[in-house]
């Protein structure tokens, strides 16, 4: 499975190949291989999604996990969880959760490579250039959500109750809102995720467990 990507910092690109002004030179400072990782990642993720057939909750942006090492294909409670604003998502069922290049890599069991040359044969006019040139921290954000996706994996695995079930859900509702909330501040999101992951690591039945009165 390839789960994290291995692209960091502002890089800028020219056209696709066939495009008028193509040069086969990476820009400089960037391999080949992370030039055709950091254009198909700055795709917008929902093309992607839609294309497999994904439909997220309008309200909770989440669905249900569609790879198959995820309870071989057959989750049944929505997990898997949409983030439009860092053009990411996350399964906290399986723990699998990045970018673009790696649900394709994931859901065809391929290379990230081969993965990022079939989005941007499907969708390389599509292409946010504002994606390729300010986004700092994106492997740091990556590190803090894979962070927590595999606490909360490891409690499921360990908690069964439907108190527990209840208590988790809560702690991601937290997390997804704040990860909307602070946006590209990485500092704030790691702190509130030190907190998060507190209040797992003490979790006991008695806990009390406050739940969203809008249900999202």
């Amino acid at each position: 499975m390839y789960r994290v990507s291995n692209t960091t910092g502002p890089v800028g690109y020219g056209p696709l190949p066939g495009e008028t002004g193509y040069s086969a030179t990476p820009t400089t400072g960037q391999s080949s291989h992370q030039s055709l990782i950091a254009r198909a990642n700055a795709v917008p993720i929902t093309h992607i999604f839609k294309h497999y057939g994904l439909r997220f909750s309008p309200y909770t942006h989440k669905t249900t996990c569609p790879f198959k090492s995820h309870k071989n294909g057959r989750e049944n409670t929505p997990s898997f969880t949409l983030y439009e604003n860092t053009n990411s998502y996350t399964c906290f069922g399986c723990g699998i959760g990045n970018r673009a290049v790696d649900f394709v890599a994931e859901m065809d069991q391929c290379h990230p490579d081969k993965a990022a040359t079939k989005i941007l044969q499907l969708f390389g006019t599509k292409v946010d250039e504002d994606l390729l040139s300010a986004i700092d921290g994106t492997s740091e954000r990556t590190e803090i959500m894979l962070q927590f996706s595999q606490a909360v994996l490891e409690f499921r695995q360990t908690h069964q109750s439907q108190h527990a079930f209840q208590f988790i859900e809560h702690i991601c509702w937290v997390y997804d809102r704040s990860n909307e909330r602070h946006d590209y501040d990485n500092e704030a999101l790691r702190q509130l995720v030190e907190q998060c992951l507190e209040h797992i690591a003490i979790y006991t039945p008695q806990l009390i467990v406050i739940l969203p009165k809008d249900g999202t």
